[in-house]
């Protein structure tokens, strides 16, 4: 294989991957845009190791083929329905950070309904791959 070959495969790598019992919970809570499920899916696995992601909205529009617009909307509608909490790091008038953490005792608040109180933890409802490191 040569180098562009490599390259290629390589900017394939980043996936969503989401449980369908996911799909289920969010849809409980009244989230059915399809892109925001797979946005919130996104989170969950890059919060997967540490609790928390940092990504910018370019990547995620990037990666869901939405406008950075749309992504702001997204963000504000989960945190707004309490699947998510953003911290931001500020230097003056400039965000310097934004800390996304998917919020996971709402999601199993949710699986009462659904799945008779099974407990998720985030490998388990998606799983991908990050490519911002």
């Amino acid at each position: 294989m040569d180098n562009n070959t490599n390259a290629n495969a390589n900017e394939n790598t980043d996936f969503i991957l989401i449980d369908t019992e996911l799909i289920h919970v969010l849809n409980e809570i009244k989230i059915t845009n399809g892109k925001e499920i797979m946005l919130f899916a996104k989170l969950l696995a890059m919060s997967e190791r540490k609790g928390f992601c940092c990504p910018s909205n370019r990547y995620l529009a990037r990666i869901l083929c939405v406008s950075e617009r749309n992504i702001t909307r997204y963000l504000t509608d989960l945190e707004t329905k309490e699947m998510l909490k953003m911290s931001y790091r500020r230097e003056g008038a400039d965000t310097k950070d934004r800390i996304i953490r998917p919020n996971l005792s709402k999601l199993n608040d949710g699986v009462d309904n659904i799945v008779g109180g099974r407990q998720f933890r985030p490998t388990e409802l998606s799983r991908g791959v990050d490519n911002t490191s």
